[in-house]
C-alpha cells in the first residue's frame, strides 16, 4: 500500500512526554503558567500578549479528541466547569472535519488492548530491521508472538487512531497519562522519523493557546451543525456569542435524544424541551412538529394556527383527545376546504349531541365533567351544534359568494348536512333522558324546518319520523296532508277533523261513521262480521260530543252540491241514519242505566210492522233514503242481518234506488 501523504505541509506529529497540556493551559489563562517566563523566540509572544488581555484557551480550530463518549464524559468530569471552554469530540463525531491542530488525549491508555499486547509491535520492528540486535535481546523489546485471533483487536485500534490522526491540517499533539501503553507505537514511529517528542513548554504552548474571534468560531460552529454534531455546534456558537444558533444546536440535541430514545417518558420530556427551545428562537414548524410528537396536539395546532397553516392545524387538533371539531371546522375552512368543513362540523355536532361525548366538551376536570346534570350538558351540547352549524352554513355561503360553488350545489350541499344532522340528533336524543331528550328534539325540529318543503317530507317519511311530519303540518295549516297522516297512525277522529277542515267533507264522514260504528257495537265475529242484535252501547266515553260532531259533518255534507249526490255521499249518510236509530232505540229501550248487554226478546213479524209504522209515523216528512234505512234497521231488530249484511244491503239499495228495489227490500 502507498504512503498516504497529507496535500498541505505540516510538522510531524508531537507526542508531549511530561506535563499535562491541559492544566498547563489552564494555569495559563489564570497567569500562573511559567512557561510565561520562558523565552519569546518560542512563538508565544503573541499568545501571552493576548492572555493578558483575556483568558486563552483552545480556538475555534483546535480540538481535543478521546475514543469514545465514555472518555469524553470522564475528562468531561475531572475538569468539571473548565471543559466548557475546550472543545472535546469523540472519534465518532469527529469525522468528516478538519483542525488546525488536533490533541490526541489518552487514546492508547484508554484502550481494551493491553499495553502486553501492544507489544507486539517489537516482534514487527525486529522484522523489519528497525531494531538492533542489542535491542533485540533486551528485556525493554519483549513482545508476544503474534496470534491473528489474539491481536485481531489491534486493527481497529489502528482505524480509529487513523481517523483521529487525520483530523488534522497542521500539527497532531499526542497526550498519554499513563505512558506505557504507548511504548511501542512510540519506539515504532521514532524509528521510522514519524514523530517528535517534547515536553510541555511554550513551543506547544503556542500552538494551542489561541484566541479565535467571534466570526472563526461561528465559522467553525456552522461546521458542527451541518456535520450534526450539535453539542460541539452549541459551544462554539456559544463562544461566538450567538445565543440563537446556540438554543437552535440544543433544541437539535434535545430532538435527536427523542429519537433515540426507547423510553415514552423520555422521548416526550426531550421533544417537549426542544419545541420550548423553538418556540423561544421563533421556529414555530419545528416546535410544532416535536409537540405532536409529545402529542401535544392542541399546542401544535395553536402554533400552526399562528403561522396560518392552517391544513397543519386542522391535523393537529383532530388528533387531539378529545377532538375540538369546532376548531377543526375553523382551521379547514381558514384553509377553504369546504368538504372537511361539513365533515368535521356534522362529527362534532354528533359529539356535542352524545351524553357522555359531549360532557368532554365543558369546562373543568373529568370528575367536575361527570357531575354535571344532563339537562345542562343537553343544553350546552346544542348551543356548541349551534355554533359548528352556523360555521358549516356560512362556509358554504362563502364559497356560493365567491363563484367556487353554484346555488343548486350549495342548496343541495346544505340539504344533505341537515338530512345528516337530524339523524345523527335524532339517534343520540334516545340515548338522553327526561327533559334532555326535549332539548335535542327541539333542536332536531329547528333544522328540519329549515329544509326544504318536499326533501323535509320526503325524509321525514323515509325515517319514519311521523310525528315530527305531524307538528310540521299542524304548524303550516296543511290539513289534508295532517288528516292522511293522523289516519295513518290510528287517530282517525283527530283525522276526520283535519279532513273536513281540508274541505274533504266525504272523507270525514267516513272516517267519522267508521268512528262511531266501531264504538257502539258490543264485538265483532271472525266469521260473521259485526255482531247481531240490540241494544247498541250508549255508554261510550265522550258518543255524545262525537255524535255532535257527526251531525255537524252529515249537515255539511247534506248541504254540499259537490258530494251529497254521490253514490258513496248516500251510503254513508243512510248509514249514519241507521247508527242513529239504533241508539235512539236502545235508548228508549233501556234508558242511560244500560248495564250489560242484552239483545232483548227478538221481535216477531208483528214487531217488525209496528216498530217500522212507528218510525214512520214519527218522520212523516222522511225521504226514500230514510225509509230504506227504517227497513233495514228492522231487519237488524228482527235477527234476519249482521251489522256487516245490513251496511252491504245500504250499499246496494243506494245503487239501486228505484221503487222496485225498495219493494224487494220491503217484502225482504
Amino acid at each position: 500500500m502507498a504512503v498516504e501523504r497529507a496535500k498541505k505541509k505540516g510538522q510531524k506529529p508531537i507526542f508531549i512526554t511530561k506535563g499535562d497540556p491541559l492544566e498547563a493551559l489552564f494555569a495559563r489563562a489564570h497567569g500562573s503558567d511559567p512557561a510565561q517566563d520562558q523565552d519569546t523566540d518560542s512563538g508565544d509572544k503573541g499568545a501571552r500578549t493576548a492572555s493578558s488581555e483575556t483568558p486563552i484557551s483552545f480556538g475555534a480550530d483546535q480540538v481535543i479528541l478521546v475514543r469514545d463518549e465514555e472518555q469524553k464524559q470522564q475528562l468531561e468530569g475531572r475538569l468539571g466547569e473548565r471543559a466548557r471552554s475546550l472543545l472535546i469530540l469523540t472519534v465518532v463525531e469527529c469525522k468528516g472535519l478538519e483542525f488546525e491542530v488536533v490533541l490526541v488525549y489518552d487514546f492508547f491508555s484508554s484502550s481494551q488492548f493491553s499495553a502486553q499486547r501492544w507489544r507486539v509491535l517489537f516482534g514487527y520492528m525486529a522484522s523489519r530491521g528497525l531494531l538492533s540486535e542489542k535491542q533485540c535481546h533486551s528485556s525493554k523489546y519483549q513482545h508476544p508472538q503474534f496470534d491473528q485471533q489474539v491481536h485481531k483487536l489491534m486493527a481497529s485500534e489502528l482505524k480509529l487512531l487513523y481517523v483521529l490522526t487525520t483530523r488534522a491540517k497542521s500539527v497532531v499533539l499526542f497526550y498519554e497519562r499513563d505512558p506505557e501503553p504507548t511504548l511501542p507505537i512510540l519506539e515504532y514511529w521514532t524509528a521510522l522519523n514519524l514523530i517528535q517528542r517534547k515536553a510541555m513548554g511554550p513551543e506547544i504552548m503556542g500552538l494551542i493557546a489561541k484566541r479565535s474571534t467571534p466570526e472563526e468560531w461561528s465559522a467553525q460552529a456552522d461546521k458542527f451543525f451541518e456535520a450534526e454534531n450539535y453539542e460541539a455546534a452549541k459551544q462554539s456558537y456559544e463562544r461566538a456569542g450567538n445565543v440563537y444558533k446556540a438554543k437552535h444546536s440544543q433544541a437539535m440535541l434535545h430532538h435527536r435524544a427523542a429519537r433515540i430514545s426507547r423510553d415514552i417518558a423520555t422521548q416526550r420530556r426531550e421533544a417537549l424541551a426542544a419545541a420550548e427551545l423553538f418556540l423561544g428562537i421563533e421556529m414555530g414548524i419545528p416546535a410544532a412538529i416535536e409537540l405532536d410528537f409529545a402529542f401535544r396536539h392542541r399546542r401544535a395546532a395553536e402554533v400552526y394556527a399562528s403561522l396560518r397553516m392552517f391544513v397543519e392545524a386542522a391535523e393537529q387538533y383532530t388528533k387531539a383527545k378529545p377532538t375540538p371539531w369546532l376548531q377543526v371546522a375553523s382551521m379547514r375552512a381558514k384553509a377553504g376546504q369546504l368538504r372537511p368543513v361539513l365533515q368535521a362540523c356534522f362529527k362534532g355536532i354528533g359529539a356535542a349531541s352524545h351524553p357522555q361525548e359531549a360532557r368532554t366538551l365543558l369546562p373543568g376536570s373529568t370528575q367536575e365533567q361527570q357531575q354535571l346534570p344532563q339537562l345542562q350538558v343537553a343544553k350546552q351540547g346544542m348551543a356548541h351544534s349551534q355554533s359548528l352549524l352556523q360555521l358549516a352554513l356560512a362556509t358554504l355561503q362563502e364559497h356560493l359568494l365567491t363563484g367556487r360553488l353554484n346555488a343548486k350545489e350549495s342548496e343541495r350541499q346544505k340539504q344533505l348536512l341537515l338530512e345528516k344532522v337530524v339523524r345523527k340528533l335524532f339517534a343520540n336524543a334516545q340515548l338522553h333522558s327526561g327533559e334532555a331528550v326535549d332539548v335535542i328534539k327541539k333542536e332536531s325540529i329547528g333544522l328540519v324546518r329549515q329544509m326544504q318543503d318536499s326533501p323535509k317530507r320526503q325524509f321525514l317519511s323515509r325515517f319514519e319520523m311521523w310525528e315530527l311530519m305531524l307538528q310540521l303540518d299542524l304548524e303550516n295549516g296543511w290539513h289534508d296532508s295532517a288528516a292522511n297522516l293522523l289516519e295513518k297512525l290510528g287517530d282517525i277522529r283527530q283525522a276526520a277533523t283535519h279532513h273536513a277542515l281540508a274541505g274533504n267533507l266525504l272523507k270525514a264522514q267516513h272516517l267519522m261513521t267508521r268512528m262511531i260504528r266501531k264504538s257502539v257495537m258490543w264485538e265483532k265475529s271472525e266469521s260473521r262480521g259485526w255482531g247481531r242484535g240490540y241494544p247498541l252501547q250508549i255508554q261510550v266515553p265522550g258518543l255524545e260530543e262525537l255524535l255532535g260532531e257527526a251531525q255537524d259533518l252529515k249537515s255539511r255534507l247534506e248541504a254540499d252540491p259537490s258530494s251529497s249526490m254521490t253514490q258513496l255521499a248516500r251510503h254513508l249518510l243512510l248509514e249514519s241514519r241507521l247508527i242513529s236509530l239504533g241508539l235512539a232505540w236502545s235508548k228508549s229501550q233501556f234508558g242511560s242505566a244500560q248495564v250489560a248487554r242484552q239483545a232483548g226478546p227478538s221481535p216477531d213479524q208483528q214487531a217488525f210492522a209496528q216498530i217500522r209504522n212507528d218510525l214512520l209515523e214519527a218522520e212523516a216528512a222522511a225521504t226514500g233514503q230514510s225509509e230504506v234505512a227504517h227497513i233495514i234497521f228492522c231487519r237488524l231488530l228482527l235477527g234476519r242481518a249482521t251489522w256487516s249484511e245490513a251496511v252491504r244491503e245500504c250499499k246496494h239499495l243506494v245503487y239501486n234506488v228505484t221503487g222496485a228495489g225498495r219493494q224487494g227490500a220491503l217484502g225482504g
